[in-house]
């Protein structure tokens, strides 16, 4: 099994409306290796069987590519929270976790204040 966890690596930030997001996964040697797979913000964006990219005492490492066009549907309240799950059947499962920079920054909603005189104590008594 791999010995740590995988790891993420993106591109250019902050990330917009129409930009490209480029990242990498990578997942430690394991025999067998590990299936990658990319969620942004809870939806599962790729997945593939991982290309094995080098031999390391018989374990192989594997990688995960995404290009990703982005639009308002995968961001968040202005946020974008990328995973890269690695998973070797049921026997290992890792997540990292990574939270992208975004030029969106969410407005709380203002609604209709209103402001009223409120009386005083004196005015009670």
């Amino acid at each position: 099994l791999p010995e740590h966890p995988p790891q993420i690596s993106v591109g250019r930030e902050p990330l917009d409306y129409g930009d490209i997001l480029r990242a990498n996964c990578s997942s430690h040697p394991s025999r067998p290796p590990a299936d990658l797979k990319f969620i942004l913000n809870n939806i599962t964006v790729h997945q593939s069987e991982s290309a094995v990219l080098r031999r390391a005492n018989v374990r192989d490492w594997s990688d995960l590519q995404l290009e990703l066009q982005l639009s308002f549907i995968h961001f968040d309240d202005g946020r974008l929270v990328l995973q890269c799950v690695a998973q070797i059947s049921s026997i290992y499962r890792e997540v990292a976790e990574l939270e992208l920079e975004s030029v969106r920054h969410p407005v709380p909603a203002r609604g209709n204040l209103h402001f009223y005189d409120l009386p005083t104590f004196a005015e009670y008594m």
